[in-house]
């Protein structure tokens, strides 16, 4: 008689697979850098610039700290112009506020682009913002050639969770406002 042999099957131990997940993922992230080293990067300045030509951002004051390779992150200082009724800042600016930023991220990759709306954007309130400045960094999580994918966390100065959001944007073939 043939006897077809018994497979073996290996359990994997959860720590490993965890362990293979995060390499997984740094190896990504680093195919990520390295795809963006070549990448133009704007400066603090130039982004500054966008946010004063736009009359919405400008009205908001948001103020650039800092650039990185597919992250930007700032400031919204207190404004009580920017209340709701209860007192406190309203949804519709962290919502804005989220959306500028996760744009500003993306310029880091791409430049300042005029081709680049977004597509969708999901806020989860996390907390209340009352009489604090806002801060928000915003990150680049998939730089796609048609599409483009984003995150931003918004904490008060005490550094508790205010929103966090997801954003994303598409390339259009053609400009949508002329530089």
């Amino acid at each position: 008689m043939d006897k077809t042999p018994t497979p073996v099957y290996h359990i994997i131990p959860r720590s490993t697979r965890l362990q293979n997940h995060r390499e997984g993922a740094k190896h990504t992230a680093k195919k990520l850098v390295e795809r963006t080293e070549e990448a133009m990067k704007v400066t603090v300045e130039q982004l500054q610039d966008i946010i004063r030509e736009v009359p919405f951002a400008s009205l908001l004051g948001i103020r650039i700290l800092e650039v990185g390779k597919g992250s930007c992150r700032a400031v919204l200082p207190y404004d009580p112009r920017l209340l709701q009724y209860y007192g406190l800042v309203h949804g519709g600016v962290i919502a804005s506020v989220a959306d500028t930023m996760v744009y500003m991220a993306q310029a880091t990759l791409n430049g300042i682009t005029h081709n680049t709306v977004t597509t969708h954007l999901s806020v989860t309130y996390l907390g209340t913002a009352g009489q604090n400045d806002l801060y928000t960094e915003a990150t680049i999580l998939k730089n796609g050639r048609r599409l483009i994918s984003g995150m931003a966390e918004i904490t008060d100065t005490t550094g508790r969770q205010i929103a966090h959001v997801t954003a994303t944007y598409m390339r259009l073939d053609a400009p949508v406002r002329q530089p």
